[in-house]
């Protein structure tokens, strides 16, 4: 039998995931049944490497168009992180092969447009996932399923970096999902300049606090009852343990991500960029 072929997709190639999941593959013991076979972009990035190049630089065969990489490949890593906006669009003919597709963070800008990738998929059978990688993070997993044995927690504060709400800000939300819970009721903004702020609130004691600070690394303080985690590197092997629940993913069909969460989360994001208009004021759900 030969190897699960996966094909890169991108809206433009030449970007930190694309150019680093392709070598932390190939160092994978799991990888030894897959290969990254083509790779194909939009179009290229105005300040990085064409396709060619980049392929030519990673040992990587450029796809002649979209459609070659349906035809020829088995699995799909639709990528373009920095451009929620443009999933839907870029996923649409790629769900519509029935195949497995893994589909970058942030899954979309809207909580509606990531219904409407869902219905996509099941319309064609598509099994589909996504997530922040902080989901996998090993101290998150640890606190969550060792300290607070799969509980949801009443408190906690999640902070870390990033150029932009709308393109990190899942990072957070994500980590207080897995932490709280998907089942929030409102979103307020209390950050000034810089220094963003913002609120979860849900129908209970449940209260999540995320802070975004330019250059911030991720950081976790969680508390339920008497039991607290705090851990100021909230990280760890990350991307690797994400790329290892991806590989299984194309196995097995089966997401580790619960749907209903995955929507969840691009509806807090998409309330909390919101919120930013009228900081002090809840905005519901």
């Amino acid at each position: 039998m030969g190897k699960i072929k996966i094909g890169f997709i991108d809206w433009f190639i030449d970007e930190f995931h694309a150019s680093y999941y392709v070598p932390w593959l190939r160092e994978m013991p799991e990888f030894e049944d897959f290969e990254i076979h083509c790779a194909w972009e939009h179009h290229s990035n105005p300040k990085g490497r064409d396709l060619k190049t980049w392929c030519r630089e990673l040992n990587v065969k450029p796809a002649a168009s979209l459609q070659e990489v349906l035809d020829t490949c088995d699995v799909f890593l639709v990528l373009a992180p920095s451009n929620p906006e443009v999933h839907e669009e870029l996923v649409a003919p790629v769900l519509a092969t029935g195949r497995p597709v893994y589909l970058d963070k942030p899954f979309a800008s809207t909580a509606a447009a990531a219904r409407r990738i869902f219905a996509m998929a099941d319309r064609s059978g598509s099994p589909l996932w996504s997530s922040s990688a902080l989901r996998f993070s090993d101290e998150i997993i640890k606190a969550k399923e060792e300290t607070f044995g799969g509980e949801h927690v009443e408190y906690a504060s999640v902070m870390g970096g990033g150029s932009s709400l709308e393109e990190y800000l899942i990072h957070l939300v994500e980590m207080l999902v897995v932490l709280q819970g998907a089942d929030a009721s409102r979103v307020m903004y209390c950050g000034k300049g810089n220094n963003d702020v913002l609120l979860l609130d849900y129908p209970d004691r449940r209260r999540g606090v995320a802070t975004m600070l330019p250059a911030l690394g991720y950081a976790m303080l969680a508390r339920n009852a008497e039991k607290v985690v705090f851990n100021a590197r909230a990280d760890g092997r990350i991307f690797l343990n994400l790329l290892r629940e991806i590989l299984k993913f194309y196995k097995t069909g089966v997401s580790p991500v619960p749907r209903e969460e995955t929507i969840a989360i691009a509806g807090i994001v998409e309330k909390m960029v919101e919120a930013v208009k009228t900081p002090g004021s809840w905005l519901d759900l």
